[in-house]
């Protein structure tokens, strides 16, 4: 009796082991779930994406009184645009600020508030032609020392802007005159384009609002949408810029959003498409209230 019990322990331990030493097959249906998956993310990749309906009924016409409301990412830390690294605030900021030049289509550097720009023969000096007749929200005119002190606030190291690298090569930063910026530098920058405009990091503020401290509250930019209120966790409302901007006449997209050319000032009736530079770039912190926000009802 006792030999017969220990050959079955013996028997009943080598099928326990010969089970595990077997490999593990998927149930049958693991293909059918497996393929059933992959066509699902085929679909989602061919996918052209749609436009925003905004609740104008997509007939074109009168779109007075409409509203846009849409998240975005994540809460903005702060709206200082040469202090901030976060995401979500530059989702706000890029429709707020400008830059003196910007990516285009091919994403080579195009006029924005600069309309022209020169280099000399040794490669050492960029001079700056800006657009004239660009106001910020404030009402106040938009002139070449605006350009001048945003760039020596980025460089001076006492800020810790996190974008001072960008002017390694930099020299010096004037103003001629109202309209004319002088960017020199110490040895031959041929991305410089690149380093000041290809994102809002490096945008134009005004000084008054450095120097009252309301930068991070309040901005104020020239872009062609003005900051109107900020609710932490709750919402930001934007409002179209009334005056004239550096944002230029604009052509409609597929997908309905509105990209910037470089042919003309925009005029002080300019509407604007939601959101005026890329994708669906909304302008809160949980949600977008843009009641003077209105859709483009085609050129202008």
């Amino acid at each position: 009796m006792v030999a017969t019990q220990g050959g079955r322990e013996q028997r009943r331990a080598a099928r326990v082991a010969d089970r595990t030493d077997r490999p593990r097959l998927l149930p049958r249906r693991a293909p059918t779930l497996l393929t059933l998956l992959s066509v699902l993310v085929l679909l989602a990749a061919c996918n052209g994406g749609r436009g925003v309906d905004i609740g104008t009924g997509g007939g074109g016409g009168s779109d007075r009184g409409s509203r846009l409301t849409a998240g975005i990412s994540g809460e903005p830390d702060r709206f200082d645009p040469h202090l901030t690294s976060a995401y979500a605030s530059f989702q706000i900021l890029e429709n707020i600020y400008d830059t003196l030049v910007e990516p285009g289509d091919d994403l080579a550097m195009q006029p924005a508030l600069a309309t022209r720009w020169e280099v000399s023969d040794d490669n050492l000096a960029w001079t700056f032609h800006l657009r004239n007749g660009v106001r910020w929200h404030n009402g106040r005119a938009f002139v070449a020392d605006d350009v001048v002190f945003s760039y020596q606030r980025i460089m001076d190291r006492r800020v810790g802007a996190p974008n001072a690298y960008r002017f390694e090569t930099v020299e010096s930063v004037t103003a001629p005159d109202d309209l004319t910026v002088l960017i020199k530098v110490k040895r031959p920058t041929p991305n410089l384009l690149s380093l000041i405009g290809a994102f809002k990091g490096m945008a134009i503020v005004p000084r008054e609002i450095v120097e009252n401290g309301t930068i991070d509250r309040r901005p104020v930019g020239t872009g062609p949408f003005r900051f109107v209120e900020y609710v932490p966790n709750d919402r930001c409302a934007p409002g179209r810029s009334t005056g004239p901007t550096a944002c230029r006449r604009s052509r409609s997209t597929n997908s309905g959003a509105t990209t910037r050319s470089s042919s003309k000032a925009c005029p002080a009736t300019t509407t604007g498409t939601w959101p005026p530079t890329s994708g669906v770039s909304p302008i809160a912190g949980g949600r977008c209230d843009g009641r003077s926000a209105r859709q483009s009802t085609g050129r202008r």
